[in-house]
């Protein structure tokens, strides 16, 4: 859908798509904010770095999620992690 300004977004989930490496590890920022306004030049943002990690010997993969920087509350949402393969 075409979205004409930030108000439209549905926030209510949060998708990652995870593609591991050789290793079977990922990592990426995720940098968010309020969409409106300057409040991102007083802290009012989040950026979160999230790693994912093929546990050894398995097929399972945990991920986890640091808040690297600001103090901008994420929204209550689900979170969608899809984990791409060879297969």
């Amino acid at each position: 859908p075409v979205i004409r300004h930030t108000g439209e977004w549905d926030l209510s989930t949060l998708e990652l798509v995870v593609s591991l490496d050789a290793a079977g590890r990922a990592e990426g920022l995720l940098y968010e904010d309020a969409g409106d306004g300057y409040g991102h030049r007083d802290g009012e943002y989040r950026l979160t770095r999230f790693v994912a990690t093929r546990v050894a010997g398995s097929d399972e993969v945990t991920l986890t999620a640091t808040i690297e920087a600001g103090n901008w509350p994420a929204p209550a949402r689900t979170l969608k992690v899809t984990v791409l393969s060879e297969d």
